[in-house]
């Protein structure tokens, strides 16, 4: 009974979006434009250049089991097996430590556990995503880029500290060497992959975003609602919104990820038995931490800019 709901759902929203398309012709393609431009000129300058290097950087991490790897565990609230997870997800950003967790999980390194664990919390925006994209080209300032990204990395530590890493005996390892070549190569993957789940979710977003001002609901209603579809699509309507509300939305997209990125870290997770039931409480968590740290952080930043 279920099976049949869940198939009626998907088969409503897919005819959903295929009338929306239909009747808003010219919006949609406008849409489609629109997002393909903003993954040309805002996020491929950025991020491109950002992912091949921080999978280089992440190569060359090699942890050891010791005090140090001990001491970062007590501190990251991460277990010893998973602190490479939780560096490279504050490197790189989605979907790379859905990938490492299901290889980890796959070798036997990891606990199934510990890989819920590590894909509901590690998957983050990238810093180049947040730091270049939010920071510079929606708030104008790359110290307002640097604080939510310091409120991110702050609130991803403490949620892991509220939510509570499973017990293991899982021990530290590096993920092993990756060429310059082999950098390039995944990262043009995912920035493609990237890309597809922009467009096709900010195309979603508008549409439901265009019958909802038909009925003349209220600006942060609607974009509130793009940004829980797409996260770049959200922020550049969010970015239209006074203070504190802009501040309040970007910390909710960029902690969430909206549906875009949850499909992105499903079809990694898919090929096995990693449950993403813990993802949405981590995003949760999370969100909330960043709506009360990040306009800390920005004081802090506004403070520093005076000396």
């Amino acid at each position: 009974m279920s099976k049949n709901i869940s198939v009626f759902s998907k088969l409503c929203i897919y005819l959903f979006m295929a009338a929306a398309v239909f009747i808003f012709y010219e919006d949609a393609k406008s849409s489609i434009m629109n997002s393909g431009m903003r993954c040309i000129t805002s996020l491929l300058p950025g991020l491109f250049p950002m992912m091949v290097m921080s999978r280089q950087i992440s190569s060359c991490l090699d942890f050891k089991n010791g005090i140090l790897s001990k001491l970062l565990s007590k501190l990251s609230g991460f277990s010893q097996g998973l602190l490479p997870i939780f560096f490279i997800g504050l490197l790189c950003g989605y979907p790379v430590p859905a990938i490492i967790c299901a290889s980890r999980y796959e070798s036997g390194q990891i606990s199934r556990e510990e890989a819920e664990f590590a894909a509901a919390l590690c998957n983050n925006a990238s810093p180049a995503f947040i730091i270049f994209f939010i920071g510079a080209d929606i708030y104008g300032s790359i110290s307002a880029g640097i604080a939510l990204y310091i409120s991110q990395i702050f609130s991803v530590i403490l949620a892991a500290h509220i939510i509570k890493c499973p017990n293991s005996s899982s021990v530290c390892l590096g993920i092993g060497k990756e060429s310059p070549a082999e950098s390039i190569a995944r990262a043009s993957k995912s920035m493609l992959e990237l890309s597809g789940f922009v467009i096709f979710f900010s195309l979603a977003a508008d549409m439901i975003r265009l019958i909802l001002e038909r009925i003349y609901l209220p600006h942060i209603i609607c974009s509130t609602v793009s940004g829980l579809f797409e996260i770049t699509g959200g922020i550049a309507a969010a970015s239209q919104l006074a203070e504190p509300q802009k501040a309040l939305l970007m910390c909710l997209f960029t902690a969430t990820g909206g549906i875009s990125v949850y499909f992105q870290i499903s079809s990694v997770l898919s090929a096995t038995d990693i449950s993403m039931k813990k993802y949405l409480k981590a995003k949760i968590v999370t969100a909330a931490i960043m709506c009360i740290s990040f306009p800390f952080f920005m004081k802090i930043f506004r403070l520093l800019s005076l000396l």
